[in-house]
């Protein structure tokens, strides 16, 4: 039994980008990357950090790009890289973070410093149709209430090489503070696809679901019991 972990706060708004005069007028869409920062402004007069969780694409319209229902979640993205080592024999590393949300985990394996090719794992969910060849990782809360990723031993699923160079993308998030945000705007950052002069964010749904992470009382609760 996993403990779940913070959730952050989602909210679905619209996204209307249109180019300025000084800006290119001739492109025929741009892309709204997933990662994309936006600010759920001014609760309780804290901006909260929001980040598009899906890649959209929009096609010119009446001079603008619009990107409907886009789903925003609150949260920090953080990456982390760990070298496979060959004294790491578990091939376990640490999210040291006490905010992590875990349903936004994003892990891959990089082949080297000198080769960017990456495969992306997945959550294992079933260890019956976890093969040698599985790319699948395992997580579990360890001994200092951290999440840890660990991989397979190339029995039940794939385990990295030495020299390989894992990769963990996540949300560190502030759970239900951020619940009931209606306002959001673009941050300055590099825009989007490079437009940040006239960049619009309209309200679809308010931020709600942002949750804290299980108690041991809730975990007692709802953790299997076996007799």
């Amino acid at each position: 039994y996993v403990p779940m972990s913070m959730r952050g706060a989602e909210a679905m708004v619209d996204v209307v980008v249109t180019p300025g005069p000084q800006e290119d007028q001739t492109v025929a869409y741009i892309t709204l990357d997933k990662w994309t920062t936006f600010l759920g402004a001014d609760k309780d007069q804290v901006n909260y950090p929001f980040v598009a969780m899906h890649s959209n694409t929009s096609y010119k319209s009446n001079g603008s790009f619009v990107f409907s229902n886009v789903v925003v979640k609150q949260g920090e993205a953080v990456t982390l890289q760990f070298p496979v080592q060959a004294n790491n024999t578990s091939r376990r590393f640490q999210i040291p973070s006490s905010n992590v949300d875990t349903s936004t985990l994003t892990i891959s394996v990089q082949e080297s410093a000198a080769n960017n090719t990456t495969t992306e794992y997945t959550l294992a969910s079933d260890i019956t149709q976890v093969y040698a060849n599985s790319t699948v990782y395992f997580m579990e809360e360890d001994q200092d209430s951290y999440y840890t990723v660990y991989f397979g031993d190339d029995y039940i699923g794939k385990k990295p090489a030495n020299g390989n160079i894992v990769q963990i993308t996540y949300l560190d998030t502030v759970g239900t503070r951020a619940n009931s945000i209606t306002k959001f705007a673009a941050t300055d950052g590099d825009g989007i696809s490079g437009f940040k002069n006239n960049v619009k964010v309209v309200l679809v749904e308010a931020a709600s679901g942002g949750s804290e992470k299980e108690t041991d009382d809730q975990i007692k609760f709802r953790a299997p019991h076996y007799y």
